[in-house]
């Protein structure tokens, strides 16, 4: 679907070319600056030579899918770019997801390797694994999620699993330095490298395939709205299971040679202390984030030497954090995993009306227009209607989902997003609200669909409606509407949805209903649009501005 050899090839062509770039151009620059360890450019490519030569010797395969069940330590950096380099494909997923989700996403990736921590701060994910494989920790049962042959302990050791180490230490045999060569000589930029699950607005989350020509242009791309230099120091903490922790964060700072400094999970007081004490010149965060920052005791923009802030958020949190950071230049972008970033962004050069007022401008190559969701017809310059997409970033498809892929693309190639919003005279885009019924918790997508799946499943649940609200700190959280046919606990209910669901999908707020107490159309649909007035006032807000 995407066009990745447009443009003049001023990019990498592949992922792991951008590492050996800027490994040639600043060998001994800081690459990665995560927790206790801090790898210049030469060891990232070295560690992640060594560590994919090790993947293909254990028996991965050029364009298998590699799985990585982790939170932000280096090694699950080092496996992007190890993975890439060996030709094969890099599918993050969420290391928050229960059993069960889990091994949806094993099957349905068809992974055939999974990268994990046996435990991180606190949690303990053999418990998680151990129901898909048996073997982990010492069992002698047979026993595997999908297609998964190969596992690997990313620290530590864990019986029936490969270490990190010993495949770091495997991979530097001259034999399998040559299979690597191998590999990453037949890898294209028309290949996958990504497969990155979106929740969408179905129930089952689907899988987006990007291709290595339009990821490595897209941190190219997102680079220079930056303005990034090999002087900076950008801070962020978006998770590496989303695109905003691979291709929007982290490879966009590989790709300018500069130095990605970052924490396993984010926490505002070591947010702060970390970019002060590291000199760190740019900023990027997810609404939530930047919400938590600014209310930090600890927060003086005067003692953050920032030149930059990028801000993935509404409007009115884009204008707060304008007027929190002082001097800081305050830029804002919009995308999703189907569009293969942020291909709509501001640049540091832009006028403040437009950086401040707007989600920016496409990037080269790029076309984002508003199409009226009745009639298809292209819309002039501010009128409001869905915002549909065009150009080289556009993901593959959907794994094994031809139909919802070919749902996604309009007859002239532009991607449907289901958002509204407008493009203004001077190119600048407007977001104005979703079509789409899902909700944006903490920096992260929630089908509502999944969660009423999971809800409506639920004993004496009849029927389960889930709307968002307003939250001062993640943004939007879910309120659950349950029609029941006989008593059903609120508290057990939340029990049981996290037992199901990752925490962020679970609803904040329940309301338990009896039957028939749902407003409906004449056709038989729940009236969203009316439970979420009520939702707004259950927890004391006013109604006016919710919109159909």
């Amino acid at each position: 679907m995407a066009d990745t050899t447009a443009g003049p090839r001023t990019y990498a062509r592949t992922v792991g070319e951008i590492l050996d770039r800027a490994a040639d151009r600043r060998p001994e620059g800081l690459a990665l600056l995560i927790g206790d360890r801090r790898l210049t450019y030469h060891e990232l490519r070295r560690e992640a030579e060594d560590l994919a030569a090790g993947l293909l010797a254990a028996g991965v395969r050029p364009g298998d899918r590699v799985c990585l069940f982790a939170p932000n330590i280096a090694e699950s950096y080092v496996a992007l770019f190890a993975t890439a380099k060996a030709g094969a494909v890099f599918v993050p997923v969420n290391p928050r997801l229960t059993e069960r989700e889990l091994r949806q996403v094993l099957i349905a990736s068809e992974a055939t390797t999974l990268l994990f921590v046996p435990q991180w701060q606190g949690i303990d994910y053999i418990e998680r694994l151990r129901g898909l494989f048996p073997g982990l920790g010492g069992h002698d049962q047979a026993g595997s999620a999908g297609n998964v042959r190969l596992l690997v302990a990313l620290r530590g050791q864990n019986p029936g699993a490969r270490t990190y180490s010993e495949l770091v230490g495997l991979g530097r045999s001259p034999a399998h330095r040559a299979a690597l060569s191998a590999a990453a000589a037949g890898t294209s930029p028309e290949d996958a490298v990504f497969l990155q699950f979106t929740s969408g607005t179905t129930s089952t989350p689907k899988a987006a395939l990007l291709a290595h020509g339009a990821t490595t242009r897209m941190s190219h791309e997102l680079g220079a709205r930056f303005a990034l230099t090999v002087e900076d120091r950008y801070f962020g903490c978006p998770p590496i299971c989303h695109l905003g922790g691979t291709t929007f964060s982290f490879l966009s700072v590989m790709s300018r040679a500069a130095t990605f400094v970052t924490l396993p999970v984010f926490a505002a007081d070591d947010a702060l202390s970390t970019m002060e004490r590291e000199r760190c010149t740019v900023l990027h965060g997810i609404d939530s984030h930047l919400r938590l920052l600014m209310a930090s005791p600890g927060f003086d923009p005067v003692r953050l030497p920032l030149r930059l802030v990028s801000v993935s958020a509404v409007a009115q949190t884009v204008q707060e954090v304008a007027g929190a950071f002082g001097a800081a230049v305050v830029i804002s972008q919009y995308g999703s995993t189907e569009t293969g970033g942020a291909p709509i962004c501001a640049a540091a050069q832009d006028p403040a009306s437009a950086r401040l007022g707007t989600v920016g401008r496409p990037l080269p190559g790029i076309t984002a227009v508003a199409v009226s969701p009745e009639s298809g017809r292209l819309l002039g310059a501010g009128e409001v209607g869905e915002i549909r997409i065009g150009g080289w970033s556009l993901m593959m498809g959907y794994l094994g989902q031809p139909e919802a892929t070919a749902a996604l693309i309009d007859d002239d190639g532009r991607l449907r997003t289901g958002d509204l919003g407008y493009v203004d005279e001077a190119g600048f885009l407007h977001f104005t609200g979703r079509l789409k019924n899902m909700l944006r918790t903490g920096g992260e997508n929630v089908s509502v669909e999944e969660v009423e799946s999971v809800l409506s499943a639920y004993p004496g649940v009849t029927m389960a409606v889930v709307v968002g609200v307003p939250d001062g700190r993640l943004g939007e959280v879910g309120f659950a509407y349950l029609l029941c046919d006989r008593s059903v606990d609120a508290e057990r209910v939340r029990e049981y949805c996290l037992t199901q669901l990752a925490k962020f999908k679970v609803p904040r707020h329940f309301e338990i209903r009896g039957p028939g107490r749902l407003p409906m159309t004449a056709s038989g649909k729940v009236q969203r649009k009316d439970l979420q007035k009520s939702a707004r006032a259950a927890i004391g807000l006013a109604t006016e501005d919710v919109h159909a």
